[in-house]
C-alpha cells in the first residue's frame, strides 16, 4: 500500500488515511439501501 502526503485547506501536510474513504462509502451504502 502506498503512503500519500496531502495538504489540507488549512495547510496542514497529512498522511492520506485510506479507512476514512473506506468508511464513508460503506456509510453511504447503507445510507442508500
Amino acid at each position: 500500500m502506498s503512503i500519500y502526503k496531502l495538504r489540507k485547506r488549512n495547510g496542514a501536510i497529512v498522511t492520506f488515511d485510506r479507512t476514512k474513504i473506506e468508511n464513508a462509502i460503506t456509510a453511504s451504502i447503507k445510507a442508500s439501501a
